[in-house]
């Protein structure tokens, strides 16, 4: 092969972009777009200066079936690419390593009333400022929608001849933005009349046919079931039980449950769970597992112990690497998933794995796999955890700086870590430390919660974590480990710190408190001082 490249001429090489030199999956798979994407930095953001042009930035990550699409669609065909590299500076960013850019951007894409999804496409001033965009668009208008060719068109002539429309919608979104991101430290009691408050909203919110909370489409947010379960264990209200126990089995029964690979696709796009998005994320179904094998412990219900065992079967089996750590995602492969057999299956390749491994996600599956160990008696789960440990720590962290990095892969590490990387591996740490009695995961834990994550303070927002999404918020999650480690070390420097967190949002809590499960939970462990989210051993 070495041979038969260095035979192709310049002329007959494919075009690459200036993404060919990154190790994310994503970006490298739009490495020989036409487009000229260049990854996130300040380089890009000064060629937009230089040249007066705004910046058409587009976010999505690798197993992202409608980032894929257009791709196809529009990415690859050379007249959009041509407004493109004209009138713009073209920039990707893969969500999965710059979860701050994308949380900003989607919470300005909210704020704003613009559509918001992945892929997110917005276009911004040389200032990083958004000032109009929307999720995927066609190339051409298309069910409603306008058409991505005719838009880049339009917003072209707008920079060129009205920019000051264009500032001035910046500087509104900007202002909706502040608004919708707003934090303000209100009163609130720490008790537990906003763990009561959270249960009735659930149950206000519940679908009692199909199980979840709201209209599709339907995402298993664990955060909310590991609430349930917690607040039966404090009240013994069956009702909270109920909501969890129906819920999860509506998901093991449905169409997120790939019964013959194993492991549950991202989200479901109808009521009753039947009708998945195909991609296979490792953070879901870390927490998956983790929450199936909570209700185990609170129902003794064989089949939530076999979900979380299979579940934690289908990562070591699929999602892991050779050297302990764990890949992020499989893709969306509808014609690979949709075949109803292992057999067929076999007649067509597996889908590609996004084999980055990112720090936080690898933290949520420590913790899966060691309450796997724990509440199944299987010591090959606590093996593999302390093997993903031992990569994290190898890998991923400089002990001489104290330092977490988000991102490995190819045996580079790269990108600071952020809060939730920080908060997620330490939890991992702690669960792993309580199962082991092992003071290395113990110390490293207390190490990271002391650290500072990394921050980009070019963005025009400051970082958003406290809401749960996907993940639980980086800020609840500190809470709790700043809890745990106050009890596990004994210094009171780490329980102060939590409660401050605690404190923060305390108003929060009260009036919004489904949008905080996480923090909740953390509320109930300063409350009671356990963890679990069971009376059961």
């Amino acid at each position: 092969m070495l041979a038969l490249c260095s035979l192709t001429s310049a002329a007959e090489a494919p075009r690459r972009n200036a993404l060919a030199k990154e190790k994310s999956p994503y970006l490298l798979q739009h490495a020989a777009d036409p487009v000229d994407w260049r990854p996130w930095g300040p380089e890009a953001f000064a060629e937009a200066k230089r040249a007066d042009k705004p910046v058409f930035l587009s976010i999505g990550f690798s197993t992202c079936l409608w980032c894929h699409v257009m791709q196809r669609e529009s990415f690859r065909d050379p007249a959009i690419a041509a407004l493109l590299n004209a009138h713009f500076v073209p920039v990707l960013v893969d969500r999965e390593e710059r979860p701050d850019v994308d949380r900003v951007y989607m919470s300005a894409a909210q704020a704003a009333g613009w559509t918001a999804g992945w892929p997110l496409n917005l276009w911004l001033t040389p200032e990083r400022k958004p000032f109009f965009g929307g999720s995927y668009f066609p190339p051409a208008p298309r069910g409603g929608s306008p058409g991505l060719k005719d838009l880049l068109a339009r917003v072209a002539e707008l920079w060129r001849t009205r920019r000051e429309d264009a500032v001035r919608d910046a500087e509104d979104a900007g202002r909706a933005l502040e608004a919708y991101t707003r934090v303000e430290a209100s009163t609130g009691a720490l008790d537990a009349s906003s763990l009561h408050a959270a249960y009735r909203a659930y149950r206000s919110a519940f679908d009692a046919e199909h199980g979840g909370f709201g209209p599709p489409p339907k995402f298993p947010k664990t955060s909310d079931l590991s609430f349930l379960l917690r607040y039966h264990a404090r009240t013994g209200e069956k009702g909270a039980l109920d909501m969890a126990v129906r819920t999860l089995r509506a998901i093991d029964r449905g169409g997120l449950h790939d019964r013959l690979g194993g492991g549950f696709h991202r989200y479901a796009s109808d009521a009753a769970w039947n009708k998945p998005h195909y991609e296979k994320m490792l953070s879901d179904n870390a927490q998956l597992a983790s929450v199936f094998l909570e209700a185990h412990r609170a129902t003794r219900d064989p089949a939530f112990a076999r979900a979380g065992r299979e579940t934690l079967d289908y990562l070591l089996r699929v999602m892991a690497l050779p050297g302990g750590g764990f890949c992020t995602a499989e893709d969306a492969d509808e014609e690979y998933y949709a075949r109803p057999s292992a057999e067929a299956r076999a007649e067509r390749p597996r889908p590609a794995r996004d084999d980055k491994v990112i720090a936080g996600h690898n933290g949520l599956t420590i913790s899966a796999l060691t309450r796997g160990a724990v509440i199944l008696r299987e010591p090959r789960y606590l093996e593999a955890a302390s093997r993903t440990a031992r990569f994290l720590r190898d890998e991923l962290y400089d002990a001489k700086e104290n330092r977490l990095y988000r991102r490995w892969r190819e045996g580079e590490r790269a990108i600071p870590g952020f809060a939730d990387d920080y908060a997620l591996t330490a939890a991992g740490l702690l669960d792993l430390h309580e199962a082991t009695a092992e003071a290395e995961w113990l110390a490293l834990a207390a190490r990271l919660a002391q650290a500072e994550p990394a921050r980009d303070h070019a963005l025009p927002a400051p970082d958003l974590d406290a809401e749960d999404g996907p993940l639980p918020a980086a800020a609840s999650v500190a809470a709790m480990n700043g809890l745990r480690l106050r009890r596990l070390t004994g210094r009171p420097e780490f329980g102060v710190a939590a409660e401050k967190i605690l404190e923060r949002f305390a108003g929060r809590m009260a009036s919004a408190p489904r949008s905080l499960p996480a923090m909740l939970c953390a509320l109930d462990y300063k409350l009671t001082g356990s963890r679990k989210a069971s009376r059961g051993k």
